[in-house]
């Protein structure tokens, strides 16, 4: 069973642009701005994690005292993706998470109230409106883990509202702090209001080109033959790449890494807390004899199937089996070993973005006339983490004009 709602306080930022940090400046009431911050999530909610940077003592220690739980990210430098996921690792059994931010003192209770309400009615995900302006905190049902576990940059969860928007519940209010924030001194005014900014970043990306460069070239795929087994073993693997790398370098190489595979049989949540623990957004479907039967993804899970196939059978999701939403073996497009050990990274990418998908299943031919085996797994959030770009869970690129940017260097290295 899972547990209550957590509320997630955000606050590993590093107050570039204030001048200091922000999140220890006193309010008028001299409360610091994030205390005021975990008030508003801590008067609704009974378990609180706020998320901080490395050698934040200070802040730890006004947090703790506040009544949170205090979280330590290593990788917080890397985003608040980073952050968000390390506070779902430390929540994994989680009904679902209420995100607040920091640096937003002035949220008022009744709004957390409604969005951890909305969320303990069923709603998928929830946010307030502010006079038509998104605002915090944002609620995200556990249905979302898997996305929530690999987000990266500084977007946070907006990736997931943007890719799941249809299952987002506005919450309309009347609380100018939930659009509010502290940037900068004058911030602190309580009398002062101004609508969030938007990220520079969104901006810059509108008139960016969306092609990949035509250096890379789609690989073939071919159906996954039925019977196919998984390939085992218990070492890791990881590496920096370049796009102009071997493509064997960021595949999960199942000599090296352990195959995270579940049952056809097995519930959605069994499922969905299979990959929160293991930290991955794929699962093989097996059978008893380790042959595959399909793939499910964490999009699978949290996206419309199982919506769909509860309300075309008329049944509870509880009642929804792995084998009603995977992918089955069939309609799962598979790369030869053969054709990755010749492939470069950016083969890769343009032959997810090619076909749409996250991820890519390779099998290899053990001995002639014997069939294949799986023997290994491409992900484009790996692929985009090791390369150093921003990879949204919907799986498709940030920028491919960064990724572009990417491949141009490369060319100038090698030249």
């Amino acid at each position: 069973m899972s547990d209550p709602v957590v509320g997630v306080l955000l606050a590993a930022g590093t107050s570039t642009r204030f001048g200091a940090d922000k999140l220890l400046q006193p309010l008028a009431d001299a409360s610091p701005v994030a205390v005021a911050s975990a008030r508003a999530l801590r008067r609704v909610l009974p378990r609180v994690v706020a998320v901080l940077r490395p050698g934040a003592v200070p802040l730890a220690g006004l947090l703790e005292a506040a009544g949170c739980v205090v979280v330590v990210c290593p990788e917080a430098a890397w985003g608040l993706g980073r952050s968000l996921a390390c506070a779902v690792r430390a929540t994994g059994e989680a009904a679902g998470w209420v995100v607040g931010l920091g640096d937003m003192p002035f949220v008022r209770t009744e709004t957390v109230a409604a969005v951890a309400r909305a969320l303990a009615e069923g709603a998928p995900l929830a946010r307030p409106f502010y006079r038509g302006l998104p605002g915090h905190p944002v609620g995200l049902a556990r249905r979302f883990a898997g996305e929530l576990l690999t987000l990266e940059g500084d977007a946070g969860a907006r990736s997931i509202l943007a890719a799941h928007g249809g299952l987002l519940v506005r919450l309309d209010c009347d609380d100018p702090g939930s659009v509010r924030d502290v940037d900068r001194p004058d911030d602190l005014d309580a009398g002062a209001w101004r609508p969030l900014r938007s990220s520079r970043g969104a901006q810059r990306r509108k008139g960016e080109a969306t092609a990949m460069s035509e250096n890379f070239k789609r690989l073939p795929t071919s159906p996954l033959p039925a019977g196919t087994p998984v390939h085992r073993s218990e070492s890791l693997l990881a590496g920096g790449v370049t796009l102009s790398s071997p493509a064997i370098e960021v595949m999960s190489d199942l000599r090296q890494v352990r195959a995270v595979t579940v049952g056809a049989d097995v519930s959605l949540d069994e499922a969905l807390s299979r990959m929160v623990s293991a930290g991955v957004r794929l699962l093989l479907v097996v059978d008893r004899q380790d042959a595959v039967l399909g793939v499910l993804t964490a999009r699978d899970l949290s996206g419309e199937r199982p919506v769909e196939f509860a309300s075309r059978e008329r049944v509870s999701r509880d009642r929804i089996r792995v084998a009603d939403i995977m992918t089955p073996r069939g309609q799962v497009e598979v790369l030869s070993m053969a054709d990755v050990e010749r492939a470069r990274v950016g083969d890769v990418v343009e032959t997810l973005r090619a076909v749409g998908r996250q991820h890519a299943v390779v099998v290899e031919t053990t001995q002639p006339g014997s069939g294949v085996v799986v023997r290994g797994i491409f992900s484009i959030t790996r692929i985009g983490r090791q390369l150093g770009v921003e990879v949204q869970p919907t799986g498709r690129v940030q920028s491919f004009a960064e990724l572009q940017q990417v491949i141009n260097a490369a060319g100038h290295r090698s030249a």
